[in-house]
């Protein structure tokens, strides 16, 4: 929304307003980094080593990822704090071009390395639950696996297990969605990165799809979690939370 000031003048000017916006865009992309993988990581948790957190871990891992934001976001800018690090950046504000390292530090190497760890993650999950792979007290692959439990036919799941799992199924579209927003921008940022010159297309285009992903984000809650979003009816219980955000 602060870009639409740089459409209607024609021109990104620094002041108040471009400093802003400069600090809000690696504060808002790590953060947004960071909870995409937690949730990764606890979908795995949950779908594949079967191990629920309990219910205040999602408020440590809330608050430490706002504390590691804090961190990488504010150390470059005291490093350079007598210096004009944040202004003009071409379409928007961010952190100046000539500090292409304070660049990567503050924002595109979370963003990266979240995508890569979210990826790894979701193969393994598919895997497994492909059935490919199975874990019992240790990773077998499907064809020399043996049960643990012999001729005792293994105890059936509870509804809560079953309810848990099926949140945790659709818990899986939030880090795709995520995955898929920030590719175009990533090889746009990639190819700045390494002097390329690349198409004011492309770049907006990326740009524009990377702030889509909060959009895709609500419309995903309200479609798999209407429990928290509208309410239950009559003693009906909602469902096991999962993810750190909802958790």
């Amino acid at each position: 929304m602060l870009t639409v000031k740089w459409m209607i003048d024609g021109v990104v000017t620094e002041g108040p307003l471009c400093t802003s916006q400069a600090v809000i865009k690696p504060v808002g992309s790590t953060g947004m980094a960071m909870m995409s993988l937690a949730i990764a990581v606890h979908t795995f948790c949950v779908l594949v080593l079967r191990w629920r957190a309990p219910k205040y871990i999602s408020k440590l891992v809330v608050a430490a990822i706002w504390a590691f934001t804090a961190l990488v976001v504010g150390i470059p800018y005291h490093s350079h704090r007598k210096e004009r690090y944040f202004g003009e950046a071409g379409y928007w504000c961010f952190i100046r071009r000539g500090f292409k390292k304070e660049q990567l530090i503050s924002e595109y190497i979370w963003v990266w390395m979240a995508a890569l760890l979210m990826a790894i993650l979701y193969l393994i999950m598919f895997f497994v639950l492909r059935g490919w792979f199975i874990v019992d007290n240790g990773v077998y692959w499907h064809k020399n696996y043996r049960p643990r439990h012999g001729d005792v036919k293994p105890e059936e799941e509870t509804q809560d297990e079953r309810d848990s799992k099926a949140i945790a199924y659709m818990m899986l579209y939030y880090p795709a969605v995520y995955i898929v927003c920030i590719s175009p921008t990533s090889v746009s940022r990639w190819l700045y990165f390494t002097g390329s010159t690349v198409p004011h297309e492309s770049t907006l285009f990326g740009s524009t799809l990377f702030s889509f992903c909060g959009l895709f984000d609500a419309i995903l809650f309200f479609s798999t979690r209407p429990d928290l979003v509208f309410g239950t009816s009559g003693s009906e219980s909602p469902p096991v939370a999962l993810s750190p955000a909802a958790g």
